[in-house]
């Protein structure tokens, strides 16, 4: 063999050398998104949550939380608690709005419907026009649109 037909051969394995490289950072690349997306989905999801357990742990927060979303309220304080409930609670779903990219659209849509219901109730509307200001244009945007949907359930349960 002559040394232009080492060389071509060499420059045959080297070619297939980088393509079988390419496609194993595909694949690892592939791995690492769908470990992000379950790892963003895992912290969205024990974010909300926790504010759940929060309120779900104090009978009076129950109390206070489901007739701030009927618009039941009347004494200051449970009114004031009601409103910190909430932006607490917006503030999470905003941040879930903007790592949509890295969830799955699923995921996303679960997240999305708890947002809708929420937004729909009577006792939102009158909290969102109070504070709506303290949140993003782009989430603003969303939730006046969710809040002009009809089709919209709300969950705050009548008592």
């Amino acid at each position: 063999m002559t040394l232009k037909k080492y060389a071509l051969i060499s420059e045959i394995v080297g070619g297939v050398a980088i393509i079988i490289s390419l496609v194993v950072l595909i694949v690892e690349i592939r791995g690492n998104t769908a470990a992000v997306q379950a790892a963003t989905f895992q912290t969205v999801s024990d974010s909300i949550t926790a504010i759940a357990v929060q309120i779900g742990t104090d009978k009076e927060g129950v109390r206070v939380y489901f007739a701030g979303l009927r618009g039941e309220l009347e004494d200051p304080d449970e009114i004031d608690r009601f409103q910190l409930i909430m932006i607490t609670l917006i503030r999470r779903f905003e941040n879930t709005f903007y790592q949509r990219s890295r969830l799955e659209p699923e995921q996303w849509q679960g997240l999305r419907n708890a947002l809708d219901s929420t937004v729909s109730t009577n006792g939102f509307g009158s909290w969102w026009e109070s504070y709506r200001i303290l949140l993003s244009s782009e989430f603003q945007e969303l939730v006046d649109e969710l809040r002009d949907d009809d089709t919209v359930k709300s969950f705050a349960p009548a008592r």
